[in-house]
């Protein structure tokens, strides 16, 4: 598949998502979601409960991402392996864009471990979430 992500920006509608977690385990499951309009939206569903957080990106910081996005061939086809440690969590990049086919991959967190461009997604994604929940989920960025 093309990388359709590098486009992002142009195309307001677009959306790339990350989803992590179980509801039912440790932070739950949380959903990023980055419209192409810069507007990033977390949804976090923990034992029942659902907190929703949302912020705007500035041009440049979207840019960033995108390019980050871009780079660690976000739509890159992959497979997970078997078997996976007692623990491990679903782990799902979605692309959508009217007008083209989606994307979808179910994989695994500990994927993260064996593939550095699935790591660097979910450290981007983490920062995002920090960003969005204004610390409450995610991991600050490493200085």
């Amino acid at each position: 598949m093309t990388e359709p992500v590098r486009t992002l920006s142009s195309h307001r509608n677009a959306t790339v998502t990350i989803q992590q977690g179980t509801e039912h385990f440790d932070d739950g499951q949380v959903t990023l979601t980055l419209r192409g309009d810069g507007t990033v939206g977390v949804e976090q569903r923990r034992v029942g409960q659902r907190q929703e957080f949302a912020v705007q990106l500035d041009p440049a910081r979207m840019a960033a991402v995108v390019e980050a996005l871009a780079a660690n061939h976000f739509t890159k086809a992959r497979a997970s392996a078997l078997p996976r440690n007692p623990g491990d969590t679903p782990l799902v990049l979605r692309f959508d864009d009217s007008g083209s086919v989606p994307f979808r991959l179910d994989l695994w967190y500990a994927d993260r471990y064996r593939d550095p461009e699935i790591d660097q997604i979910i450290r981007l994604a983490d920062e995002l979430i920090h960003t969005a929940s204004a610390g409450a989920l995610g991991q600050a960025p490493a200085r």
